[in-house]
Parts: structure tokens; sequence; C-alpha cells
């Protein structure tokens, strides 16, 4: 399977409209894979209680075990920090580390990074 690039949420804004569209180009990634969105966009951060964390701990987990995220896959941590942050400790508990794109600015693109768990 061609690794995808999962994105935890779509970066959106206010259009003229008055509707949300899209508020980052996230197209460069697609280099590395199909693009494919866990959480919605108007997915809202951890409340102070544990059924918060709980529902989307599991929301979370469903999109990967349906999907089948392996250790060839990339996240693009875009979203929420809260939402990333949940998402991330997933993804590592799942395929033990993380395969990262970080945007590089003065190159204008993205490049890989990978995190092995656990650090030393």
């Amino acid at each position: 399977m061609a690794p995808r690039v999962f994105c935890i949420q779509q970066p959106t804004r206010l259009g003229d409209d008055g509707e949300p569209c899209p508020s980052m180009d996230l197209s460069p990634a697609e280099d590395f894979g199909v693009l494919e969105f866990i959480l919605s966009p108007s997915a809202h951060a951890l409340g102070n209680d544990s059924g918060s964390l709980a529902y989307l701990t599991q929301a979370v987990e469903r999109c990967f075990m349906e999907r089948g995220l392996t250790d060839q896959d990339y996240l693009l941590l875009v979203g929420q920090p809260s939402l990333i942050a949940v998402t991330a400790a997933i993804a590592a508990r799942v395929t033990g580390g993380l395969r990262l794109l970080q945007w590089q600015r003065a190159l204008g693109c993205y490049e890989q990074l990978w995190v092995a768990l656990p650090l030393t």
C-alpha cells in the first residue's frame, strides 16, 4: 500500500460568504501520499472531563484501525494543539514511533522526520 498522509484536521477560516474554507494549502504534502483527514474541522479541543478524552481517543483509534495506519504513513500535525497531542500519542502507540512531515519555510517544502519511541 502506498504511504498516506494523515492530517489531524483541515485548518479553516470563514470565507467571504461566511462559510468555512481551507486556510492552508496542504497540497505540497501530497508529494508523500494521499491526504486523509482524521477529525472534522469543527472538532473541538478537549474539555476538562474524562468523557471528552475517551470520546476523542476512541474516534482516533477507530480511524486508524479502519484505515490501517502503518509505520509507512505520515502525520501532518495541523489543527488544534490538544487534538494533535492526543492523535500523535495514539499513532505512536500503534506504530512504535512517529513519521512526521515538517514544513521547511526557507525551502518551501515538507521534510520527513522519524521519531522512534521510546525516546532515549
